[in-house]
């Protein structure tokens, strides 16, 4: 279980926070201490106001105080204050690993909740407190910390404490608590005195979260089902640390009688895709590699005029995803409907080995897309011949991320334990299909127990040229 002070530790908000109390310090012509921070930090705004009444001889009243207090940083909370960097992705990656999560500070419902909310971390955690929670208690209290964890439900020894402050993390561990101190520039003099204190400690929370070096299954806004610009997801990709990034929107494709699909990009809007993708491709030279390309069908009565338009339009490489049965127009069959017929099944099947053979593909999306529910002993054969297929043409299936973060019918391991144990290549896709999800570290955490449970092979993607 994890608990985690707000301001300095999830936000970078100590200069707002610190900000309003020194301020408040110099309206009133006192010199604020030179350890004023580390003093006030534990003490939440009531405490620190009752400390400039008492200990410093501040002359206005304590509500009078809190008043200005609230005056100075509300608008900042609710409309300024951001998340370190790293942080979101870390309590996402922490919720799929199994952790519960808690915040405890100083900082009032008031201030937080509302920051919590804007910036999409609030129902990360299963509880959010502020001292007034705990009635005359601060953070450096011991027994705050041990009433904490009753309320969580914990052992108070299973709990992991985060904090920027030395004097809450030094009383968390005597309240017996296991400790991570969290680096912020407002203590930067205090951080090896942090580090010997303390359990563990975390410089950035980039720092402990899952590598993923590429992702080549990304959509645009172009398909009409996904949303924000193309320079967004790239920008997202680059503050998540990838190195590889490939843009890979459904393939343009008209019907015989020039009907085209909603959910591809427009023929008419394939240019401006390509170079769109390619500007960026120079804008962001140098901080990562950036390819442009489609995820296409395996239709065998279109594929080679299908290949030479990929070809004509600039594609440098191509997904399969195979969504339907030879066409998604007049009588077409979307494979993820539920479905207990076999030829369905056979007919899925025998498109996917056909695409895998192809040689054209860098890999094959959501290869477990089909959702069969007959003849168990007939899927089994199916996706073993489909992982048999990949391993000796060397064409990775994707564990899709898009079907674990959505808990979709797929991943299905029905069909991985097919051939577990056999070393089938595989590689992750975010399948993203807005900027958030241009780096979804969370599902990697599902994913890799995959690769470990039915005894695959993760490789690094490797664009095949078409």
């Amino acid at each position: 279980m994890y608990l985690f002070d707000f301001d300095g530790t999830l936000a970078d908000s100590m200069p707002t926070w610190a900000g309003k109390m020194i301020r408040i310090l110099e309206e009133e012509g006192i010199t604020p201490p030179e350890n004023l921070i580390k003093i006030i930090t534990p003490l939440g705004d009531r405490g620190t106001a009752e400390y400039y009444v008492n200990e410093l001889g501040v002359k206005s009243s304590i509500e009078s105080l809190i008043e200005r207090m609230d005056k100075y940083a509300m608008e900042a909370y609710h409309n300024r204050v951001e998340l370190k960097a790293g942080v979101l992705d870390f309590l996402k990656v922490s919720r799929a690993q199994g952790h519960k999560l808690a915040v405890l500070t100083a900082s009032p419902h008031k201030f937080i909740d509302k920051c919590l909310e804007r910036v999409g971390a609030f129902d990360l955690f299963e509880h959010v407190w502020s001292i007034e929670d705990f009635g005359d208690l601060k953070k450096n209290m011991p027994e705050i910390y041990v009433q904490a964890a009753e309320k969580m439900g914990a052992t108070i020894g299973d709990v992991v404490f985060f904090d920027d402050n030395i004097t809450a993390l030094q009383t968390a561990k005597i309240a017996g608590m296991k400790t991570v101190g969290v680096y912020d520039a407002t203590a930067d003099d205090l951080q090896e005195i942090i580090k010997a204190e303390t359990h563990g400690y975390v410089h950035s929370f980039k720092d402990v979260l899952p590598k993923i070096r590429t992702n080549l299954h990304t959509h645009t806004a172009r398909c009409r089902h996904a949303s924000d610009t193309e320079e967004e997801y790239v920008l997202r990709a680059i503050d998540a640390g990838l190195e590889v990034f490939g843009f890979s929107d459904h393939f343009p494709l008209a019907a015989e009688n020039g009907k085209e699909s909603s959910y591809r990009v427009p023929v008419g809007e394939v240019a401006e895709y390509v170079g769109t993708v390619n500007e960026l491709k120079k804008k962001y030279a140098g901080q990562i590699e950036i390819h442009v390309g489609f995820e296409m069908e395996y239709y065998p009565s279109r594929f080679e005029e299908m290949l030479e338009n990929a070809k004509k339009y600039g594609a440098e490489y191509l997904i399969c995803g195979p969504h339907f049965i030879e066409s998604e127009y007049i009588g077409g069959v979307y494979v993820n409907w539920k479905t207990s017929e076999d030829q369905i099944l056979l007919a899925y099947t025998d498109r996917v080995l056909s695409a895998i053979r192809s040689g054209v593909f860098t890999y094959i999306a959501h290869p477990d897309l089909i959702n069969y529910h007959g003849d168990e002993a007939l899927f089994q054969e199916c996706a073993r011949k489909i992982g048999i297929c990949a391993k000796e043409n060397n064409v990775p299936l994707e564990i899709n991320f898009l079907g674990i973060r959505d808990n979709r019918s797929y991943p299905n391991e029905r069909f991985w334990q097919a051939f577990s144990g056999m070393d089938v290549p595989v590689v992750f896709g975010f399948d993203a299909h807005d900027a958030v999800n241009a780096a979804d570290l969370a599902s990697s955490v599902r994913a890799n127990e995959m690769v470990k449970k039915f005894g695959l092979k993760l490789v690094e993607p490797v664009i095949r040229k078409i």
